[in-house]
């Protein structure tokens, strides 16, 4: 098998499959953050509950990056279901 080559068809089922999973895990990493968001979020609630501000505006600070991170998460997830459009020939 060593100097086989995959058909055409097979190479191109296999790299679908391989975007497939890596966008799922993309999704994956993408849920994971929104819950730090939350979590942060929270957090941020009750320090100002608290009136502890400087708590409050590291949540808050927290939170931002996190919302900068899933953009870019989310931005490489769609670049990623753009790369399997041109694979399956939906463009």
């Amino acid at each position: 098998m060593s100097g086989e080559r995959l058909s055409e068809e097979e190479e191109r089922k296999f790299r679908e499959r391989s975007l497939v999973e890596i966008i799922e895990r993309q999704i994956k990493r993408a849920r994971d953050i929104t819950k730090e968001i939350a979590f942060a979020v929270e957090h941020a609630k009750t320090a100002m509950d608290a009136e502890d501000y400087a708590y409050t505006k590291q949540s808050i600070s927290d939170a931002k990056k996190q919302v900068e991170k899933l953009g870019k998460e989310l931005l490489y997830a769609q670049m990623l279901c753009w790369d399997l459009m041109k694979v399956r020939g939906d463009e």
